[in-house]
């Protein structure tokens, strides 16, 4: 991720600029990557006039603990 491909987006994010951009992952919303990657990705957007697209996160949501456990 590091560091981040601005370039290797734009073809992607100017040919299909109808489709919804989701960042998903395994780790808790805190614990992931999403904290790094959505600034960025929203540069880059704002970076290619863009400024209407959003980008979403799915995921579990942010945690103090690192893994969800089992209660019994």
């Amino acid at each position: 991720m590091s560091p981040f491909p601005f370039r290797a987006l734009a073809p992607n994010t100017q040919k299909y600029k109808n489709a919804s951009i989701t960042w998903a992952q395994e780790e808790s919303k805190n614990a992931g990557g999403w904290s790094f990657v959505e600034p960025r990705f929203r540069a880059h957007l704002k970076d290619i006039n863009h400024t209407e697209r959003e980008i979403s996160y799915a995921g579990r949501p942010a945690c103090a603990s690192v893994s969800t456990g089992y209660s019994s």
